[in-house]
């Protein structure tokens, strides 16, 4: 199994290491309506939670998944884990979209939670890695099944999608 969750959890830590509650509030200025680095984060941390449980339920029923994979699927899954280009503009499922209030904290508390979510990410990855080797064990809502390394390279590409936007904010401090 690749590092992609670690290369992922450091790439996070220098973005949000040593952001004040205020500026982790900040708002980009050229789109006031849009996520801040704090929601962002939360957004980031509400994917980890339901990656999480697709993979307890996946290895409490004990065998990998039986679903196919389209090629439309199959097509997102390359662009995504293969080439590492996340499209813009989709709108998040309703599951992992952050609260427009949340109990501001530090990027140093952030980060905290984060680190914390990535290593249970990585231990039931490893679990799952054990079971069943690179089959395609848990299917993604929308790129269908994949492995355990594709799992891992999807969540470093989504989050470097968010970390150029949470980078952009920074900048603007």
């Amino acid at each position: 199994m690749s590092d992609a969750l670690g290369d992922l959890q450091r790439e996070l830590g220098a973005i949000l290491a040593g952001l004040a509650e205020a500026a982790i509030q900040r708002h980009p200025a050229v789109r006031p309506e849009a996520c801040n680095i704090q929601q962002m984060a939360e957004h980031l941390l509400r994917t980890y939670d339901t990656t999480l449980n697709l993979f307890e339920e996946r290895l409490l029923k004990g065998r990998c998944t039986k679903s196919v994979p389209t090629l439309q699927q199959h097509l997102g899954r390359m662009l995504i884990t293969r080439i590492g280009y996340f499209p813009h503009g989709r709108i998040a499922p309703e599951l992992t979209c952050p609260p427009v209030m949340l109990k501001p904290e530090s990027g140093d508390q952030t980060f905290s939670r984060i680190a914390a979510r990535l290593q249970a990410l990585k231990t039931i990855f490893q679990e799952a890695e054990n079971a069943w080797g690179q089959k395609r064990c848990v299917s993604h809502f929308l790129l269908g099944p994949m492995s355990v390394e594709e799992w891992g390279r999807f969540h470093r590409t989504h989050g470097r999608h968010h970390l150029k936007q949470m980078a952009a904010i920074r900048r603007e401090i």
